[in-house]
């Protein structure tokens, strides 16, 4: 387990940020390829938009799980479901998908944080019912108890945790980058 002390550029406040937990969703497997890092912050609980913004600076972005595949992968390899922290009172790890403001509600307008509208989902029950005063456009997994389920949770509510995706680079741009690199080392 990784402690990182955070001076305010990853996190909203001072605190310790612990990695519990980092995994790769191998492509021999199925998978992506992606890496994904369960994170906690032990000393304060962050906002959906703290927590965008920390993965943003940590190089990655919140998970966009984009198929049930991806969804069931990520919460029985990475999100540690009944392990008390960063499942603090049943609330699960904030996840990188939102609702555009204005949208039609409870399930219009939802996107991932990288571009893509979400067309697969996983809502609980009931779910999204942008129940909370100030609206409900952001994504958590909901309960531990509930599987890989999600719900629709308010700007001013707060998680312990969330769930950071690196993506692997695509062919095409490892390429240039290999050759960039190449090129560089010749002319000196």
């Amino acid at each position: 387990m990784w402690v990182i002390p955070v001076i305010g550029i990853v996190a909203a406040a001072p605190g310790e940020l612990t990695l519990l937990n980092s995994e790769v969703w191998e492509v021999a497997d199925g998978g992506n390829g992606n890496t994904y890092e369960l994170w906690l912050e032990t000393s304060n609980w962050n906002t959906w938009e703290e927590a965008n913004a920390a993965a943003n600076g940590m190089g990655g972005h919140l998970a966009a799980l984009e198929t049930a595949a991806e969804n069931e992968w990520v919460f029985a390899n990475v999100a540690m479901p009944g392990f008390q922290g960063p499942w603090n009172g049943g609330i699960g790890p904030w996840l990188g998908g939102y609702q555009v403001e204005g949208s039609a509600e409870p399930l219009g307008g939802w996107y991932w944080v990288t571009g893509e509208p979400i067309d697969y989902d996983a809502w609980f029950e009931g779910e999204p019912n942008d129940q909370a005063v100030d609206g409900e456009n952001y994504l958590i997994y909901w309960s531990y108890w509930a599987g890989a389920q999600w719900n629709d949770y308010s700007a001013t509510n707060f998680s312990s945790s969330y769930i950071v995706e690196y993506e692997v680079p695509a062919p095409a741009t490892l390429t240039l980058l290999l050759g960039a690199l190449a090129l560089r080392r010749r002319r000196r």
